[in-house]
């Protein structure tokens, strides 16, 4: 069916939220509000395939706050709990959004930059450039979205890697802010792909 179709169907979330539906040829969303922040989890689908791989979670509030992606996870699974016997999910893409989004995502990666030999040897070699392979590998190795991988083990999935776009570094300040010393060389992608599969029985 082509168009948007809007779901008359609202589910309880909590006391005072409802879940939206909202549907497209290609797209299933599932819509809650609580106070004056906006979470929404969007499937889609291939046009030649039945069959939702790429997921999305995106969430708004006015104040533009970062926030934890842990405290986010109980909205992802119950948003996710809402869907998933009405389209049939095999997911191949992932997408939560990048590290800065989250403070605890952005620790986590800052965490996995220091901690990889890899990394520091490119960084002696090269200074601050740019390897987007590298960076892939080096937030695979650090598990830098360990929350969004714990759930998605609770629905048969697992990441298996990333893929990365429009990098930069971390400035001094944003470092500082997460306890750092501010010195520190890391690149920060603004696009993150997250690819996962299911896992083995």
């Amino acid at each position: 069916m082509k168009g948007l179709l809007v779901l008359s169907f609202l589910f309880p979330l909590a006391l005072h939220s409802q879940i939206h539906f909202t549907r497209t040829e290609v797209d299933f969303t599932a819509t809650i509000v609580e106070s004056d922040v906006r979470r929404m989890l969007r499937f889609s689908r291939p046009v030649d395939s039945v069959k939702y791989r790429y997921m999305k979670y995106s969430w708004y509030a006015p104040s533009m706050m970062r926030v934890d992606l842990a405290r986010e996870i109980a909205a992802i699974r119950r948003l996710w709990d809402s869907v998933k016997d009405s389209i049939p999910i095999e997911l191949s893409s992932v997408d939560v959004g990048h590290p800065r989004l989250y403070t605890d995502i952005s620790t986590n990666h800052v965490r996995a930059f220091l901690a990889s030999a890899e990394w520091q040897k490119h960084v002696r070699r090269r200074g601050r450039t740019h390897e987007y392979h590298l960076t892939d590998r080096v937030m695979m190795a650090g598990n830098v979205y360990a929350p969004l991988d714990n759930l998605l083990g609770e629905f048969g999935y697992r990441i298996v890697g990333y893929s990365t776009e429009k990098h930069g570094l971390m400035s001094a300040e944003e470092l500082k802010e997460l306890g750092f010393t501010g010195t520190e060389i890391v690149p920060m992608p603004l696009i993150v792909w997250i690819r996962v599969e299911k896992k083995e029985e």
